[in-house]
């Protein structure tokens, strides 16, 4: 069967390439997962063309999606927009208040680690 074995090549050559290029940006000091695939890299490329404002339509055609819908998982505001709108309206709420409404990373993850669930 010719295209199946044309698509294991196709996948084997990606799999090169993609090795290839993160090791070399491991080498400069980047930090890349230890397992990274194809699928990974193009999340990765949406979600960032969504924080940089590009239209959702054209998301979608750069995906290649049918429908809009499959294309809207990538509209999720990153945890430091999060903070940052956070931190504005605390600020606004606070204006003469000492009350710290925020924790710090590290305050926070203390926070989570405490919280006990029974089942």
């Amino acid at each position: 069967m010719a295209v199946s074995t044309f698509q294991e090549r196709g996948k084997n050559a990606v799999r090169k390439i993609i090795k290839h290029d993160i090791e070399n940006l491991k080498s400069k000091g980047y930090e890349y997962p230890n397992v990274v695939y194809p699928h990974l890299l193009r999340h990765s490329k949406a979600t960032h063309l969504v924080n940089k404002g590009v239209n959702l339509v054209d998301i979608q055609v750069f995906l290649g999606h049918a429908d809009i819908n499959t294309t809207q998982i990538y509209i999720t505001t990153n945890i430091s927009q999060k903070r940052e709108a956070l931190e504005t309206i605390e600020s606004k709420i606070l204006q003469n208040s000492s009350e710290k409404l925020l924790l710090t990373d590290t305050e926070a993850i203390e926070y989570i680690r405490s919280i006990r669930i029974k089942i």
